[in-house]
């Protein structure tokens, strides 16, 4: 049986029609059913008048603020619900890409998964000057963004760390997003725009990969590679290969990006960097000199699953940070162990970002390499050098 509640349209009410049984889990009931329409002057209360102190990023073509809503514009009903944090981004309507907010509306509309940036509601209106106003109102995610994490600024006392097993987690959950849009979405959907300022992390540590301010909507022809774009031509996050095919988008484009972002996180090294280099890396990996490459925060800190290793036992004290490898010249304990992880991921974004699209793995195939990776990882046991070697 199905419910059908209604919505005013241009005022308060749109038309939802949803399983019954649905109807009784409140946190669906609220956020995706009654989603109450914000208008200017509630954004602007919210973001106490845009305030600097609640500006979170400002990019080319938008800002983003954190805003607590108390109360907004709509029925009493919902004017009683506790305050709510949320995220708003608000778009630069003098820029080229004014319209990116008609092609995130249109990814909002078509697309929901765990792993991606949930909007709440939209808002298209006017501000207190009478210009045109336009903003996107999204989940908040407390723990910014992924470039946050990898590259800390200095003035920062207590800097931020991710360790091995968050940054693998938080790499499965990118790719988990990619695999729904280029394989659950119909049509798929090509990111364009994949960089650790587009990926978010929650309260949990989850990664959630936002800003389709640049996505493109792509219409399959008769054969995989002849791929049409719906939307504007746009610039992506990192430079590769097919930048020059005009009018075109392909899925290996994020596969590209997605290996780009994989090497950042475990080199902490930005593409802009000398140091930045496939080449280089291939090397360290075949060399066994992963050391050589690897963040090094990667090694510093006690990671939980080296805690749980058969391989490492407790020390009450001493530089080494209280523990002991029980054999430091095994090439199975704790540090080679996580040498051999950091190879292992290494490898799959390498091969991720070949320099020939059709020499590049799928994003599902990454995915299932990564999940296989923190599987060993999780029950202990060692990969091997023949296992790394994916293709």
């Amino acid at each position: 049986m199905k419910n059908i509640i209604t919505r005013k349209k241009d005022d308060i009410y749109e038309e939802y029609i949803i399983p019954k049984e649905n109807l009784r889990d409140e946190e669906y009931y609220y956020n995706l059913i009654i989603i109450p329409k914000f208008f200017y002057s509630d954004i602007y209360l919210a973001t106490n008048g845009f305030a600097t102190k609640n500006l979170i990023g400002k990019g080319a073509f938008a800002s983003v603020y954190k805003a607590e809503f108390r109360s907004w514009s709509g029925p009493a009903v919902f004017r009683t619900r506790s305050p709510q944090l949320l995220a708003v981004k608000v778009l630069d309507l003098k820029s080229k890409s004014s319209n990116s907010y008609d092609v995130e509306c249109e990814a909002w509309r078509n697309t929901r998964h765990r792993n991606l940036v949930r909007i709440v509601t939209s808002c298209s209106s006017v501000d207190h000057t009478g210009a045109e106003f336009k903003a996107l109102i999204m989940e908040y995610m407390s723990n910014g963004n992924l470039n946050k994490w990898l590259y800390p600024k200095d003035n920062i006392k207590s800097k931020p760390s991710l360790s091995l097993t968050q940054r693998l987690n938080i790499a499965i959950d990118v790719a988990s997003a990619l695999d729904y849009l280029h394989h659950d979405c119909n049509p798929p959907v090509v990111h364009c725009d994949l960089k650790p300022g587009n990926v978010l992390i929650d309260e949990n540590m989850v990664g959630h990969v936002g800003d389709f301010g640049l996505s493109r909507i792509i219409v399959q022809k008769s054969s995989q590679e002849d791929m049409i774009v719906k939307q504007l031509k746009a610039s992506t996050g990192f430079f590769h290969p097919e930048n020059g095919l005009d009018g075109k988008a392909f899925t290996s484009r994020d596969v590209y990006s997605f290996g780009i972002i994989l090497l950042e996180m475990f080199n902490a090294k930005k593409p802009s960097e000398d140091m930045f280099d496939l080449d280089i890396f291939a090397s360290a990996v075949a060399e066994n000199e992963v050391l050589s490459i690897a963040d090094p925060r990667l090694f510093n800190d006690t990671d939980q699953r080296l805690t749980q290793s058969s391989f490492a036992t407790h020390s009450s004290g001493g530089s080494d940070g209280g523990y002991r490898i029980s054999n430091s010249n095994s090439i199975y304990n704790g540090l080679d162990k996580k040498e051999k992880l950091v190879a292992g991921v290494i490898r799959v974004g390498l091969s991720c970002a070949e320099y020939s699209a059709k020499d590049r793995i799928t994003i599902w195939q990454a995915l299932k390499m990564l999940q296989e990776i923190k599987k060993m990882w999780n029950s202990g046991i060692t990969m091997t050098k023949s296992w790394l070697i994916f293709k």
